[in-house]
């Protein structure tokens, strides 16, 4: 006879979606000062000394992974995710291009499911939280077993927060006991997917995407297009473009990023391409990010000569931290 339990585990994901949808239609209608004023009460709240150096303490002693000293120094990248979130529109109209007879309406994308690794539960619950807020999503994290009570803490300093701000605290929601078939549940029925086109990392974002069993429900496919015949053939890069901005420039990151977006099925879609330890300047690295009715995202990283593993596993956090910045 089989064990009623994934069906209790499948049940308590139903109800936390179904709780999060609610609390999004409760601020369906704030407008963007409100919004702006909830982000900053949620960056100031995470990203304070004394609240965020606990959590950083709480997961070392969690883990047995990290430095308390090297990671407490990550709270400052909370308030510059902050910045840069609160320099944006994102409700309403939010670009209109008349000479096209064009005008672009924000709206919420849904429910995120969101993974927050072993080593990152006082930072990855904070960047998700503020970009959902500014978008009105909501957010179900999802711990590692090994850091889950400090990704708990982190999400109900959380929910705190955007409550004494008058905002429905399930907003934010954390499983409380994380396992592989709640994980494979929520990422199927979360209301995003991903696509990535790597070239200098060599599928390894993908590689990451997918380490988790059924994460397939929710990363929609990876294309690896090392040389430039893969790039025009596989993504629709033109081969004229890469001629003459060369492979490893802005304008091949984002004509990779969206012609994975329209080669696929996915909401997101993430290009990188780059000088791993050769070329012109080792560790240089072009990032772009391209989600449907948003302008793509572009960043440049000079990595330096770091070695190709090392500017790798570099371009992963970066990598890592647009896609969380797209949602």
């Amino acid at each position: 006879m089989s064990s009623p339990q994934p069906q209790i585990e499948q049940s308590t994901i139903d109800e936390m979606i179904s709780r999060a949808r609610v609390a999004m239609g409760e601020v369906a209608g704030y407008d963007q000062e409100r919004i702006d004023r909830l982000c900053r009460a949620l960056g100031w709240a995470t990203a304070n000394e004394k609240t965020f150096g606990r959590i950083v303490a709480m997961s070392v002693e969690e883990s047995g992974l990290g430095d308390p000293e090297g990671r407490n120094a990550k709270r400052f990248k909370i308030m510059g995710v902050l910045r840069d979130a609160l320099r944006q529109k994102s409700v309403g109209i939010i670009e209109e291009i008349p000479e096209k007879g064009i005008i672009k309406y924000a709206k919420p994308a849904g429910v995120i499911a969101s993974l927050v690794p072993t080593t990152n539960p006082e930072l990855t619950p904070p960047f998700t939280g503020i970009y959902a807020l500014k978008c009105l999503d909501a957010v179900i994290f999802s711990p590692h077993p090994r850091s889950r009570r400090s990704t708990f803490e982190m999400v109900r300093v959380m929910r705190e927060a955007i409550r004494r701000q008058g905002a429905p605290a399930d907003l934010f929601q954390c499983v409380e006991r994380p396992s592989v078939a709640l994980t494979q549940y929520l990422m199927a029925n979360c209301d995003l997917t991903l696509a990535t086109a790597e070239s200098c990392t060599g599928g390894m974002i993908a590689s990451l995407l997918t380490d988790v069993r059924g994460v397939a429900h929710a990363f929609d496919r990876g294309f690896v297009t090392y040389s430039e015949e893969a790039k025009t053939e596989m993504l629709g890069v033109p081969a004229g473009l890469i001629q003459e901005k060369g492979a490893v420039s802005k304008e091949v990151a984002v004509a990779m990023a969206e012609g994975a977006l329209s080669r696929s099925r996915a909401n997101i879609a993430l290009a990188i391409t780059g000088f791993a330890d050769t070329g012109e300047e080792p560790g240089l690295v072009h990032f772009a990010c391209a989600r449907n009715g948003r302008i793509t995202a572009h960043r440049e990283e000079h990595f330096g000569p770091i070695g190709r593993g090392g500017v790798r596993v570099a371009a992963l956090e970066v990598a890592v931290g647009m896609m969380t910045e797209m949602l």
